[in-house]
């Protein structure tokens, strides 16, 4: 056997023949690489004796390969199957996982420098079904970072394109050395998560006590360590966490090629979204009240302006003013006026805060695309004459 030969070269004596290194000049046989291209080393993972045989013949019905196969048993639990066609090993590479009186058959590729003794295997593809997988979050982004969380995301189940199933389907390539994963929090919103439960298709032995793929509790040393210790036994996996096959009834590829062309018109037409009453960042206006509560631009010295002088009661003073109905130019010294229209003197009594120069006085303004009230998007503009203060 060879876990009984020696590891530690130390204690060996070696003599000067054994000690000799061959093979420096040799090439690299093209036969023997390209027969190693057509290959594939498997393992099952079980720890319990089984069929070889029965492996053997249940293997080659399964595959439903064009060519033929052989498989030869290296060890008692690790064989070589070559292919004698491409096609038929990527179609094995691309069918895993598979599985024999309920347990998984582990293959990977075969590196040429590798002995026998020293493959491992450490990662096997299996399907993944998400259950109560939240609306927003059955997008491809979304499942492609769920897949790399679990191990490494190989592909989505495309029979639904539009993900609105009972559950969601994909294959990763999971460790089986470390237990599964019974669920994740997937994060929705902004400060909260919701559990989604995952099931494994196909899945039929395994340890209810520590969840590993390659024994199960009658022969698990975590559960022993854990009674040595007098700890609770407590089995945290169970059946729950199998899922039965997935029938084999298939959409015609017609519809599902259909679907992917209407979800890809969903993604182009995508409608910009109508903020409501309650969003934050919906643009709300007060009371009319406040809307007519209108704010003026003071004037600009030195330009021309409609004015027509007319008094109020309130506080005043008297002072000689000149009544103007026209275009004025308010710019010139003395208390002058020029313009067009009709000028007339007149003694009147006018407040305080309407006496903008020596000449004249604006009481009613003339609003010509003038900004009487917005929010900062929506903005009113006025054509005509103002109201007096007091009327505001």
């Amino acid at each position: 056997m060879v876990e009984d030969l020696p590891n530690d070269f130390e204690k060996i004596r070696l003599t000067d023949d054994e000690s000799k290194v061959i093979g420096e000049n040799s090439v690299d046989d093209d036969d023997s690489n390209n027969q190693i291209a057509l290959s594939l080393v498997g393992k099952l993972l079980t720890s319990k004796p089984f069929n070889v045989e029965a492996m053997k013949r249940t293997l080659i019905s399964i595959w439903k390969l064009h060519d033929n196969v052989s498989i030869k048993m290296l060890e008692p639990n690790l064989f070589v199957s070559q292919f004698y066609s491409e096609a038929d090993r990527e179609m094995v590479l691309d069918g895993c996982p598979w599985f024999f009186d309920g347990k998984l058959i582990v293959i990977r590729e075969i590196n040429g420098e590798e002995q026998p003794s020293e493959v491992f295997f450490h990662h096997a593809p299996m399907w993944v079904r998400l259950v109560d997988v939240p609306f927003s979050k059955r997008n491809k982004k979304t499942l492609i970072e769920i897949g790399d969380f679990l191990g490494t995301f190989l592909e989505i189940d495309d029979t639904d394109p539009l993900g609105w199933g009972e559950f969601v389907r994909m294959k990763v390539m999971i460790d089986v050395g470390k237990p599964l994963r019974r669920g994740l929090f997937l994060v929705v919103g902004t400060a909260s998560s919701k559990w989604v439960t995952l099931k494994y298709e196909r899945l039929d032995e395994f340890c209810f006590f520590c969840g590993r793929l390659d024994h199960t509790d009658s022969s698990c040393s975590y559960k022993d360590e854990a009674s040595e210790t007098n700890a609770e036994i407590v089995y945290q996996y169970g059946p729950w966490l199998r899922a039965s096959p997935r029938k084999t009834i298939r959409k015609p590829a017609s519809e599902i090629e259909r679907e992917k062309k209407l979800k890809e018109r969903l993604t182009s037409a995508r409608k910009v979204r109508i903020p409501s009453y309650n969003d934050p960042d919906a643009v709300k206006l007060g009371p009319p009240g406040v809307a007519r509560k209108l704010q003026f631009p003071p004037p600009r010295p030195r330009e021309a302006s409609l004015v027509k002088a007319v008094g109020v009661k309130r506080k005043f003073k008297r002072r000689n003013v000149s009544s103007f109905e026209g275009v004025i130019d308010s710019s010139l010294k003395g208390g002058n006026m020029k313009g067009t229209g009709q000028k007339r003197n007149l003694r009147e009594e006018v407040p305080d805060d309407l006496l903008i120069s020596e000449t004249q006085i604006v009481k009613k303004q003339k609003l010509e695309n003038l900004v009487l009230a917005g929010d900062g998007i929506n903005q009113v503009r006025g054509v005509g004459l103002s109201q007096p203060p007091e009327k505001q």
